[in-house]
């Protein structure tokens, strides 16, 4: 690991545990996520973005009632695999993120996957309606508060 490579790593640490009111776990696993993709974590996960993406996902671990490790886990649970498709909508529609960052950020195997989740967000109402309930309570919070449950 280059000296650069570990101090952007500091950073997203910093970044994030600020972000999310001192949650050690999710930054922690923000910085595994951003070390995973460590080709790329120093061109495109920059501070801003890395916050922005935790923040959506924290809000919708909040909203379904599940922690961050259990949703970039491999589990296929039915609840785990419909807050991935609300994430994956979220992240997408408000972080303007690619599809291969949405599926490195979720621990998803690749864009394509991402791709059916999109599709099926749009099939399943009480998806949708979550999509819109996070969303409303994402834009009504200010950028550096934690959304509340």
């Amino acid at each position: 690991m280059t000296p650069g490579h570990r101090a952007r790593l500091v950073q997203i640490f910093c970044q994030v545990y600020r972000d999310t009111g001192g949650n050690l776990e999710d930054a922690v696993e923000m910085v595994a996520l951003a070390d995973r993709d460590r080709g790329n974590s120093t061109r495109v996960r920059r501070p801003f973005q890395t916050a922005q993406v935790s923040r959506i996902i924290q809000a919708v671990c909040e909203d379904r009632g599940i922690k961050m490790a259990a949703l970039l886990a491999k589990s296929r649970t039915t609840d785990l695999v419909e807050a991935r498709f609300v994430a994956m909508r979220l992240l997408r529609e408000l972080a303007g993120v690619s599809l291969t960052k949405i599926a490195g950020s979720l621990n998803l195997s690749d864009h394509t996957t991402v791709l059916n989740g999109l599709v099926e967000v749009e099939r399943r109402p009480e998806l949708v309606q979550a999509v819109n309930r996070i969303r409303a309570r994402l834009l009504a919070a200010p950028q550096n508060d934690v959304v509340a449950a």
